[in-house]
């Protein structure tokens, strides 16, 4: 079993501190930004965190594209 599968129904703040303990402040920022995790995350309903998430996950798509797109006419 993953560990994501493991934690599949479990909220956030029960999981997060042994998260937080495996990983740097780096690694932790790493994560927030690819994975488009928003401030507070831990605290939100599954509503308020997709609802926060999705802007996060456009910018990420825009920051590829335009990163792709440099030098193409």
């Amino acid at each position: 079993m993953t560990d994501s599968i493991a934690i599949f129904d479990v909220p956030a703040a029960t999981y997060w501190p042994a998260v937080r303990c495996a990983l740097s402040d780096r690694g932790i920022a790493w994560m927030r930004d690819w994975h488009a995790l928003p401030d507070g995350r831990r605290d939100m309903s599954d509503d308020e965190f997709m609802t926060a998430r999705k802007p996060l996950i456009a910018g990420l798509v825009r920051a590829g594209y335009e990163k792709l797109s440099v030098g193409v006419a």
